[in-house]
C-alpha cells in the first residue's frame, strides 16, 4: 500500500494519534504510530519518536516487580479441589519460582497508546495463544518482538466504541420522549428474547412493572440505579435483536445502543455510593453491552464493579438477618443476581487471562438457585462450569509443571467436564457428538434452545483452551519426533477437534437461526477457532488433512460474513480469506517445486501477507519488507 493509514468512513476524521515522530509534530500530519511510520517512509528519512524509550521504561516499570503471583484467595480455591491437590506450602513461598517460564513468555501487559491505559492479557488469553504462535515464527530481532506485543494491544482497540463522560445535567427530552417509550417495545423484547436467556437476572415482569413509572410520568418513585439498569438493558436490546432494515426511526442499531449506554453511564454516575441490586444489575448488563462491542477490556471493568457492589452488600451471604429482612422475591432475584455475576466474572476474567476478584467459594453461603424447569435452567450449571475453569488457570496455565503433567491434569479435568455435560438438566442438555442436534425439536422452548446451544459452545472453548498448551508445544518440537511426551498428540488431537466442532456447530447455527447473526461477541468464538486450525494446518496437520482444514476455515469466512453489519467480522472473513487462498497456492507451490535445503517447511502465510487487507484489519501493526512482525488476536 502506498498508504496505511486507516481507511475511514467518508465523513468521519480519524481520531488524533496517542503519539506521533518528529516529523509528524512539525509538519502537523497525522501520524499513524507505526516505526517507521508511512510519512517517513514516504519521504525516506529516519523515523523518530522523541523520548518514546524513557517513556516505554517509565510505563513499564511495573511490570518487571514480581509480585503478581497467586493470591490468598486463589489457594484458597485450588488447596481441596478433587483430584488437584496442590502444595499449599509450596504456592505460598515463592509465587513466581514455581511459575513455567514458558507462561511468563505468554503473557503481555502494555500500555494502550490509544487511551495511554495499561492493558494486561494473561496465558488463558486468545491474545496471549496468537503472540505465542508468533514467536514461533523467527523474527529479525528481538526489537521486532518486543514491538509485536506492544503493536497488539494498540491495534485491537476498538475506537468505534470508547465511552467518555458525557455531561450531567437533567435532559428534559427524557421526559418529552417519555424516556424513549415508542422505541422501549422493540429494545426491551430484544433483551427478554435474547440474551436474557443466557444470563436471566432480571424478573421480566417485575422490571416491565416499574419501567411504567418512567413512561407515564411517576419517575420520582424509580431510584437512579433502576434508571441506569432500564437503559442499559435498552443499550444491549438495541445491539442484539434483529432488525428488519438498517435503520430504526432513522438510527442505526449502534448509534441506539450506545445513545442508550451513555444514558445509563450518567444515571449510574449520579449515584456513585449506591449500593442496592439495581447498580449491580446495571453494571452486569452494560459489561455485556461491553463485550459484544468487542471490548473485553471495559467489560472487565464493569464486571469488577458489579462485584465490589455485591460484595458491599453481602448478597454472596445468606445470614439469619438476610433471612429475616429480605422478602422472598428480593431473596431469589440476590441469588439469581450473585450467581450469574460469579460465573461471567469467572468466565470473562478466564478469556483475558486475567484473576477474578470474587474471593474464595467458603466466602459465599448464598444458596444457588433452584434448578427448575424454566429459563433459569442454566445458572447453576455455569457455576459449575466456572469451577472447572477455576482449574484450568491454575492447574493448566498458573502452575509449574512439565507438558506430561499437564496432559494428566488435562485428562482428569476433561473428565470433570464429560460428567458435567451428563448432569446438566435434560431440556439443556447438548449432545456433543451430534451438530445437527443444536436447533433442538419444534415442541422445545426457546430459552431452552439457545441455552443447549450455548452451553454446547462453551463446553468446546473452555476444551480448547484446556489442551492448547499441548498444541504449542507440539508445534514447538514438531521436528522431533523421537522423545514425544506421552499423550501429546491425543492431546493435540482433542484440541482441534473441539476447534472442528466450534466451526461445524456456529456455521449450522448461522444457516438456521437469524437471531444468532446480531450475537457480536460469536466472533470472538469463530476466530479463536479459525486460529486453532491455522495454527494446526501451518505447523502439524499432514498433508491428507489439508483440504478438510482449509474447507473449516472457508465456513469460519461464511460465518463472519453474515455479520455484515460488523465491520470488524467483514475485515476479518477478508483476512481468512486472502489467507485461505495463499496456503493453497503455497501448496501448488510447493507440489512443483522440490524442497530447498534449510528452507521451512511450514511457510505461515498469515504471518507474511502481502495484501491490502490484512494492512487494512491490522493497520496499526508494524510491517517490515511486506511482512507482518506480529499477529493480532480474535477481538
Amino acid at each position: 500500500m502506498a498508504e496505511s493509514d486507516v481507511r475511514l468512513e467518508k465523513g468521519k476524521k480519524r481520531s488524533r494519534a496517542a503519539r506521533a515522530c518528529e516529523l509528524c509534530r512539525a509538519k502537523k500530519y497525522r501520524c499513524d504510530e507505526m516505526n517507521p511510520c508511512s510519512k517517513c517512509k514516504r519521504f525516506n528519512v529516519e523515523c523518530v519518536y522523541k523520548d518514546a524509550e524513557p517513556f516505554r521504561q517509565r510505563i513499564g516499570a511495573d511490570s518487571l516487580r514480581p509480585g503478581f503471583g497467586l493470591s490468598e484467595n486463589a489457594r484458597l480455591r485450588t488447596d481441596h479441589e478433587d483430584g488437584f491437590v496442590i502444595d499449599r506450602q509450596q504456592v505460598h513461598d515463592t509465587p513466581f519460582s514455581h511459575r513455567s517460564s514458558n507462561n511468563q513468555e505468554d503473557e503481555i501487559s502494555e500500555i494502550n497508546p490509544h487511551t495511554l491505559n495499561r492493558e494486561y492479557h494473561g496465558p488463558t488469553s486468545s491474545l496471549a495463544f496468537l503472540a505465542a504462535l508468533d514467536r514461533c515464527t523467527p523474527n529479525d530481532s528481538v526489537r521486532a518482538q518486543e514491538a509485536s506485543t506492544q503493536a497488539l494491544v494498540s491495534a485491537l482497540h476498538n475506537d468505534t466504541f470508547s465511552p467518555q463522560p458525557a455531561p450531567n445535567f437533567e435532559d428534559q427530552s427524557l421526559a418529552q420522549s417519555r424516556y424513549y417509550f415508542r422505541q422501549s417495545r422493540s429494545f426491551l423484547d430484544g433483551y427478554f428474547e435474547n440474551l436474557h436467556f443466557i444470563h436471566p437476572l432480571i424478573d421480566r415482569s417485575r422490571f416491565l412493572a416499574r419501567c411504567e413509572d418512567l413512561w407515564f410520568g411517576r419517575v420520582e418513585k424509580q431510584s437512579q440505579s433502576f434508571i441506569a439498569l432500564y437503559f442499559a438493558v435498552m443499550a444491549l436490546g438495541a445491539l442484539t435483536r434483529e432488525w428488519n432494515g438498517d435503520s430504526f426511526e432513522g438510527l442505526s442499531r449502534w448509534t441506539w445502543s450506545r445513545k442508550m449506554f451513555e444514558q445509563a453511564s450518567i444515571n449510574l454516575g449520579n449515584s456513585p455510593s449506591r449500593v442496592d441490586l439495581e447498580t449491580v444489575q446495571a453494571n452486569i448488563i452494560m459489561a455485556k453491552v461491553c463485550q459484544n462491542e468487542l471490548n473485553p477490556h471495559l467489560a472487565y471493568m464493569y464486571l469488577g464493579l458489579a462485584v465490589r457492589t455485591s460484595l458491599s452488600a453481602g448478597h454472596n451471604r445468606q445470614s439469619r438477618s438476610t433471612l429475616t429482612t429480605s422478602e422472598p422475591p428480593e431473596d431469589g432475584a440476590i441469588s439469581k443476581t450473585w450467581w450469574g455475576l460469579f460465573s461471567l466474572e469467572i468466565e470473562t476474567s478466564f478469556a483475558l487471562g486475567r484473576p477474578d476478584c470474587l474471593g474464595a467459594d467458603i466466602y459465599h453461603n448464598r444458596a444457588l438457585p433452584l434448578v427448575e424447569d424454566n429459563e433459569t435452567a442454566i445458572l447453576t450449571p455455569m457455576v459449575d462450569l466456572a469451577r472447572i475453569i477455576r482449574k484450568i488457570s491454575v492447574c493448566i496455565y498458573l502452575t509449574a509443571t512439565p507438558i506430561s503433567t499437564r496432559i494428566e491434569h488435562a485428562t482428569r479435568i476433561e473428565t470433570e467436564m464429560d460428567k458435567w455435560v451428563l448432569n446438566l438438566p435434560k431440556p439443556i442438555r447438548p449432545q456433543l457428538n451430534d451438530i445437527s442436534d443444536s436447533m433442538g425439536i419444534a415442541k422445545d422452548p426457546m430459552w431452552a434452545k439457545k441455552q443447549r446451544h450455548t452451553l454446547k459452545f462453551r463446553y468446546y472453548n473452555v476444551k480448547m483452551v484446556l489442551y492448547r498448551p499441548c498444541l504449542l508445544h507440539a508445534g514447538r518440537t514438531q521436528a522431533s519426533k523421537v522423545n514425544r511426551e506421552e499423550g501429546l498428540d491425543l492431546a493435540v488431537f482433542k484440541c482441534v477437534t473441539a476447534a472442528r466442532n466450534t466451526i461445524r456447530l456456529m456455521h449450522q447455527m448461522y444457516c438456521h437461526a437469524s437471531y444468532f447473526r446480531t450475537w457480536w461477541y460469536n466472533t470472538t468464538y469463530t476466530l479463536y477457532a479459525a486460529s486453532i486450525i491455522l495454527g494446526y494446518l501451518n505447523r502439524i496437520a499432514p498433508p491428507v488433512e489439508r483440504t478438510e482444514l482449509l474447507q473449516l476455515i472457508n465456513m469460519s469466512i461464511e460465518v463472519l460474513d453474515a455479520m455484515e453489519e460488523n465491520v470488524v467480522a467483514r475485515k476479518a472473513a477478508k483476512l481468512l480469506q486472502r489467507t485461505s487462498t495463499q496456503i493453497q497456492e503455497s501448496d501448488k507451490a510447493t507440489e512443483v517445486r522440490p524442497p530447498q535445503q534449510g528452507g521451512s517447511p511450514n511457510h505461515n502465510p498469515l504471518l507474511q501477507p502481502d495484501n491490502d487487507d490484512v494492512h487494512d484489519f491490522f493497520p496499526d501493526l508494524p510491517w517490515e519488507r511486506g511482512r507482518l512482525v506480529t499477529l493480532g488476536r480474535p477481538f
